[in-house]
Parts: C-alpha cells; sequence; structure tokens
C-alpha cells in the first residue's frame, strides 16, 4: 500500500512506468483536480475538460517510464501537459485542417512537455501555495493585459495571430508581452 505523503510524484511516476496501478490511481488523485481545473480554464466547458482530463492520464500512463527525471518537474510537467493537450484539442475542434494526425510522433512532438535543465525544479506542495499569490499578480493587470496574457497562455495563439486579431504589428505585440512579462516577474520576486 502506497502511502500519499510518503511518496514522491517522481517515485510515484517511476511506478507508473512500471505498469503499477496503485501509484498511477494516487497520481490520478493527487492531479485529476489540477487536470480538470487548467483543462476548464483553457477549454470552457465541462464536457471538454472531463475529455482532456481522461486524456492526460493516459497520456501520463503511456509515457511513464520515458519522463526524464533528472531535468523535468513532475507538476511543471503536468501543467504544460495539460495546457499542450487542451490547446491542440482547441485547434482540432475548430477545424482548419492544418493539423497532422495526432499519433505517437505528433505526442512527442507537440504535447509531450520539454522542459530546460535551466529550470528550477519547485515541490507541488510549494507550487500550490505560490498559486493564488500568482492569481493575485494576474488579476493586478489592467484589462487589456489580462486579455494579451490570457491569449498567450490559455489560448495558446501565436503571436502572428494575436497581432492579427489585436490589429496590431508583430513588433509592438512582442514589446507589450515582454513588458507583462516584466511587470509580473517583478511582482513574483517581491
Amino acid at each position: 500500500m502506497l502511502k500519499d505523503h510518503i511518496i514522491s510524484d517522481q517515485e510515484l511516476l517511476m511506478k507508473i512506468g512500471k505498469n503499477d496501478l496503485t501509484a498511477f490511481e494516487l497520481f490520478y488523485k493527487r492531479y485529476s483536480s489540477l487536470v480538470y481545473t487548467v483543462s476548464l480554464k483553457i477549454l470552457g466547458n465541462k464536457e471538454s475538460a472531463e475529455r482532456n482530463l481522461a486524456e492526460i492520464f493516459l497520456i501520463v500512463w503511456k509515457w511513464a517510464e520515458d519522463f526524464d527525471f533528472v531535468v523535468q518537474n513532475v507538476f511543471t510537467w503536468m501543467v504544460l501537459l495539460t495546457r499542450n493537450k487542451a490547446i491542440d484539442s482547441l485547434r482540432r475542434f475548430k477545424g482548419n485542417g492544418t493539423l497532422p494526425i495526432y499519433n505517437d510522433e505528433h505526442e512527442i512532438k507537440y504535447i509531450l512537455p520539454k522542459l530546460s535543465i535551466e529550470i528550477e525544479s519547485l515541490e507541488r506542495e510549494y507550487i500550490l501555495k505560490l498559486s493564488e499569490n500568482i492569481k493575485n499578480i494576474i488579476d493586478s493587470l489592467n484589462d487589456e493585459q489580462k486579455d494579451l496574457f490570457f491569449m498567450v497562455y490559455y489560448e495558446g495563439l501565436d503571436e502572428k495571430a494575436i497581432a492579427e486579431k489585436l490589429k496590431i504589428p508583430v513588433a509592438a505585440l512582442k514589446l507589450q508581452i515582454q513588458y507583462i512579462i516584466e511587470i509580473l516577474m517583478q511582482k513574483i520576486i517581491r
């Protein structure tokens, strides 16, 4: 029997990589709420969020043995995995016909996060404590800045698409994004 408070996320993923259903159940218990919340925020409806939740945990089961335990932080990996999959689902729903077939190759290239060794690993409990502070910092942005932040992060739009949507030059958009990042970083560091 695995104890929730004793076993780390990395240990759970190692066990999941060896097809340990008990570890998978515990991992699901730890992360399903987060995955559902991020999915709902991006996809906008419960049915799509629930489908994304199920798909994310299928991906975890399928790729756990390939997780890079040296470079990747499990919490960050799960958030980015959820975001990437939800945005891919949005793009497929909009159906512009230019997306490649969804297969293992697509999943590796576009869905599975690739984190840098430069990123400092943070523990899930610490990040959850910071989340309310980060939400307040984002809420402190003015409406235009918030809209731009949500287009970049939650809608997954690229710079060209956002510039077209806002009817501004890409260079001006890049400056606005950089300014928002600076504001967020200053407030987070305080």
